[in-house]
C-alpha cells in the first residue's frame, strides 16, 4: 500500500509541476523548468519546451543535474506522467548511488 501511495505522490508532483510550467507567464516563453526534487548535490528537474511546430514532440523532459559538476547527468523525453514517474524513480536511485559514491571517494562540493 505504501509503495502505491508514494507512486501516486510522485505522479501528482509531476502533474502539478507540468501544470505550473504551462501557466508560467514570465521568463523565456520557449522554455520553462521546475525542480522536482533535490538530493544533496543532485537535482531532478522538469523542462517544458514550447514549440511553434506542433507535432509529436514530448510533453516535457526530465533531467538529473549534478550541481558540483554543473552538468546534466541524464535526461529523458516524456509523453505521459506515468512514464515520467518511472524516470523520476530511476533518477532518484541514480542520484542516491552517485551521492553514495561521492561520499565514499571523499569528493566534497565545490563552492
Amino acid at each position: 500500500m505504501r509503495e502505491e501511495f508514494d507512486r501516486n505522490l510522485i505522479e501528482l508532483r509531476i502533474a502539478q509541476a507540468y501544470a505550473d510550467l504551462l501557466c508560467a507567464s514570465d521568463g523565456d516563453p520557449t522554455m520553462q523548468s521546475a525542480s522536482l526534487l533535490r538530493i544533496e548535490d543532485h537535482e531532478i528537474r522538469m523542462f517544458v519546451f514550447f514549440s511553434t511546430y506542433g507535432g509529436d514532440e514530448p510533453l516535457f523532459w526530465i533531467e538529473l543535474f549534478d550541481h558540483v559538476r554543473a552538468a546534466s547527468i541524464n535526461t529523458c523525453a516524456c509523453r505521459a506522467v506515468a512514464t515520467a514517474a518511472d524516470v523520476f524513480e530511476e533518477f532518484c536511485s541514480e542520484a542516491g548511488l552517485l551521492e553514495s559514491e561521492r561520499r565514499k571517494v571523499g569528493t566534497t562540493p565545490q563552492s
